[in-house]
């Protein structure tokens, strides 16, 4: 009888542990600014991300600046997979995100030779990938790319 009890138990305790290390979505949805620097381009950006297992999409929109000058709009959307690196928890934890449909929208009037010398090309080109190590924090996560916090994505809260 408290062999039964005992290995129930620990089965209870199995599942439970396994639940939390279980790696789904780092992130199911959370928003950002971002300053992208390059070249001596300026594109301050409002991020819209969501994650949903293997998916995600990233929104991202905001003006292209050179020497305080309006160059451009940047306005476009990127649907990505998802693959978690070994040793990846809920946490903290290396994803690479590849990029398979880039929508540039109509309201995006940016030169794509422009936006090439100031985005990863995950970014801007279909079937390009990004590693981040992503972590999460109780408001939101950080992003790192190449040891560089890119950006910190504030959760959405759900109403």
């Amino acid at each position: 009888m408290v062999f039964v009890i005992l290995s129930s138990m620990l089965g209870i305790l199995f599942i439970w542990k396994a639940s939390l290390l279980k790696v789904e979505s780092h992130i199911s949805e959370c928003r950002a600014t971002a300053e992208f620097n390059k070249n001596g381009y300026r594109a301050p950006l409002i991020v819209n991300f969501r994650v949903d297992k293997d998916k995600g999409v990233i929104f991202y929109e905001g003006p292209v600046f050179l020497d305080n000058k309006l160059v451009g709009i940047l306005n476009r959307q990127i649907d990505f997979t998802v693959k978690r690196m070994p040793g990846a928890t809920r946490e903290h934890g290396t994803v690479n995100y590849q990029s398979y449909n880039v929508t540039v929208f109509p309201k995006d009037n940016l030169s794509e030779n422009i936006a090439e010398k100031i985005l990863h090309e995950f970014f801007i080109v279909n079937n390009n990938s990004i590693y981040f190590n992503v972590f999460n924090m109780k408001d939101g996560a950080i992003f790192i790319s190449n040891n560089i916090p890119i950006f910190y994505c504030r959760h959405v809260k759900k109403n």
